[in-house]
């Protein structure tokens, strides 16, 4: 039954529900036992979906990311959810993405603005010869595998990749889609190799939500996110349609760059432009709520903690998703506020990120559309909660 409405998460996404960012506990020993598949079988999906908010996704009833987050979208799998993560405080694209595929915060990587410097073929202040994508490090220790990362925008196409093949659908979502469904199914022309980790990157909300304003009561942003909804059910269709997926153990991973305001921008690094959605389906997934804010930083150590590989020491993220639950009132580890336990209702503090964490302050969401209710199957107000890797 759909029980969440669009005010339970943003109770959860202005602090109900928020502790302050450590590095968390060690990985979970029965949760890792249960990863019983050969790393040979371990394959990851990466989905970008370009200036998307949290509240507006739940708004906009997408179906098919729901079932990711719900543990609805294959038998074994199972979802681990934050409508609360953090992207970085320069909320434009060019930093997010660097963010997104290197690991680590600007302020390493250097890409502080959309600023292109054509003399170096890529964004300004880019240091990706020393921050490499997460491409690269799968390829180092696993040169066997084959890796694909697809994107719409071809500033993010000039980031430098480790993967092995590199493809730019300019400005074109259903392409995307297209061409990732097609790879996953062996049937791309130009790509017959059976894929280990994709990488896709999807903006017409983006475009939707400077247009309409990004906003759950802007229904032409709801609209652009019901189809990217959409098209990322083709690609999950074809991902179950291969004829050894009941032998693949896939990670999905979803977020966005940044989130944005009513009135169309995105700059800014205020809330309601820094809180993203995180989710990481697979099958040692703790089905539940995140503790904490995951940050984008995290999605590159999560895949290469899946894929088996070691995150470089200069990483800022850590993997998300794989631990398992501490219920409320638990003893079970002795959680505590700095690992995974809520904050109780009604208080106010200061989160690692400078904002208030209050469950009264809702001045920079807008109601969603008369009728409209989030439609998450878990209720994000109670346990449990998944504590970080």
């Amino acid at each position: 039954m759909k029980v969440a409405s669009i005010v339970l998460s943003l109770g959860l996404l202005l602090g109900a529900a928020v502790v302050p960012r450590d590095r968390g506990p060690s990985v979970d020993r029965e949760a890792s036992r249960e990863h019983r598949t050969s790393a040979a079988l371990r394959k990851s999906l990466v989905i970008i979906v370009d200036g998307l908010r949290p509240d507006a996704l739940h708004a906009a009833g997408a179906q098919h990311i729901e079932s990711l987050i719900d543990g609805t979208f294959a038998p074994g799998y199972r979802g681990a959810y934050s409508p609360s993560a953090q992207a970085e405080e320069v909320t434009l694209s060019g930093p997010g993405h660097s963010s997104i595929l290197t690991g680590v915060h600007l302020g390493k990587h250097g890409v502080a603005s959309n600023a292109f410097d054509a003399k170096a073929g890529t964004f300004s202040g880019a240091r990706y010869e020393r921050y490499r994508d997460y491409f690269a490090v799968i390829e180092a220790a696993r040169p066997e595998l084959h890796t694909v990362r697809l994107v719409t925008w071809d500033a993010t196409h000039s980031i430098p990749s480790g993967a092995g093949k590199a493809m730019l659908l300019k400005d074109d979502d259903a392409a995307l889609a297209l061409t990732a469904a097609r790879i996953l199914a062996g049937t791309h022309p130009d790509y017959p190799e059976d894929p280990d980790a994709l990488f896709v990157f999807f903006s017409d909300t983006d475009n939707a939500g400077h247009q309409h304003g990004f906003s759950p009561a802007r229904r032409g942003y709801l609209d652009a996110i019901r189809k990217v909804d959409e098209q990322i059910g083709s690609i999950l269709s074809a991902l179950k349609s291969r004829p050894d997926f009941a032998r693949e153990d896939w990670q999905i991973v979803l977020t966005s760059d940044h989130g944005g305001a009513p009135d169309g921008r995105h700059d800014g690094g205020t809330p309601e432009k820094r809180t993203v959605p995180f989710l990481v389906t697979s099958r040692i997934a703790t089905q539940g709520l995140m503790g904490g804010r995951p940050e984008i930083v995290d999605v590159a150590p999560t895949v290469l903690a899946h894929m088996g590989s070691t995150a470089p020491a200069v990483y800022d993220g850590r993997a998300q998703g794989c631990l398992h639950v501490v219920a409320s009132g638990s003893q079970s580890g002795k959680a505590g506020r700095n690992r995974g336990e809520r904050q109780p209702a009604g208080t106010t503090g200061k989160s690692s990120k400078g904002f208030e964490n209050s469950p009264n302050r809702t001045d920079v969401y807008d109601s969603p559309p008369a009728g409209q209710r989030a439609s998450i199957r878990f209720r994000p107000t109670e346990p449990p909660y998944i504590i970080p890797c």
